[in-house]
């Protein structure tokens, strides 16, 4: 957001609250008793101190993370990341926006893809389906080797898993990550929930074949024309939004039948799914320009 912004003439400061000191100087600005900020834009949580020292404020939020606070009903809006986000925010906010989102490009021009290499990124999130991911790779050893990149701290990885299984538990940079993302052609991300979908649109941008849950928000990014849904089995409520978990049955199929699909047919899906990423992209910069320009 900042360098679409920044682009588009607006002068942007991202803060951490996290760190005390931050907060000490937050403190300072606002017995000063003067406003800095002509907007700030609270990502996934309203911050009331922050709030006082800005003409407007926005919240940007998640709705599996999402709780009312006493500062959301005072936010001039709501921007949503999705269609699923605008639903659920209508209903609690008179001003809620649907700008959309996007994720880092990580393509890499030049780079050999194997079409089918089958890549489970986990991140830090508990919701990525990555249990069930190890249960069918359990079920059928001879399937090719599924890489699962999972170096953060507290993830629920099983301890045993098949040998056609490898787990990526030491630390991946950046470049090394983007490397796996661009070379692996089959993204599997059955996640749970999300509140944009960062992995499974990296996946987009590379060109690969995604698979993804389909249930909102993931098969709002993902259809059958760009990838591959996947039925869920279960569901309940997570926060603001739900939880929907991938039908393990169905799951199998879907990737027996991908691994079986024409070249001509992965590669087609793939280039489907590069060009979404390519007008999503367009098209979210253009919303945020717009709506940030109109609370001004």
């Amino acid at each position: 957001m900042q360098e679409v912004l920044e682009r588009a003439g607006h002068e942007v400061e991202v803060h951490d609250l996290t760190p005390p000191g931050r907060v000490q100087r937050t403190l300072k600005l606002l017995a000063s008793g003067g406003r800095p900020w002509d907007l700030t834009i609270h990502t996934e949580r309203t911050v009331s101190r922050w709030m006082e020292l800005s003409r407007r404020n926005v919240l940007l939020p998640n709705p599996e993370w999402f709780e009312v606070t006493p500062g959301f009903s005072k936010m001039d809006a709501i921007l949503c990341k999705t269609r699923w986000t605008l639903e659920i925010m209508s209903a609690l906010h008179p001003r809620a926006i649907f700008t959309g989102f996007t994720s880092f490009d990580r393509r890499i021009p030049g780079i050999e893809r194997a079409d089918l290499a089958p890549l489970h990124v986990v991140g830090s999130s508990p919701s990525k389906g990555t249990e069930a991911l190890i249960e069918v790779w359990t079920r059928n050893r001879e399937w090719p080797m599924l890489t699962v990149v999972a170096w953060k701290k507290g993830l629920a990885i099983p301890v045993d898993v098949p040998d056609n299984v490898r787990v990526v538990r030491d630390f991946v940079d950046d470049s090394e990550l983007q490397r796996l993302q661009a070379t692996c052609g089959f993204h599997l991300c059955p996640s749970a929930a999300e509140g944009f979908g960062h992995t499974i649109v990296e996946g987009m941008s590379t060109g690969a074949l995604v698979l993804t849950t389909d249930a909102p928000p993931m098969n709002e990014i993902v259809t059958a024309e760009r990838g591959i849904l996947v039925p869920w089995s279960t569901s309940e409520p997570l926060r603001a939004g739900r939880r929907f978990e991938v039908d393990l049955d169905r799951l199998e199929e879907r990737i027996t039948e991908a691994f079986a699909a024409p070249p001509g047919r992965v590669r087609a899906t793939g280039e489907a799914a590069r060009k979404w990423f390519e007008e999503n992209n367009e098209a979210f910069e253009r919303r945020l320009v717009r709506e940030v320009d109109d609370l001004l």
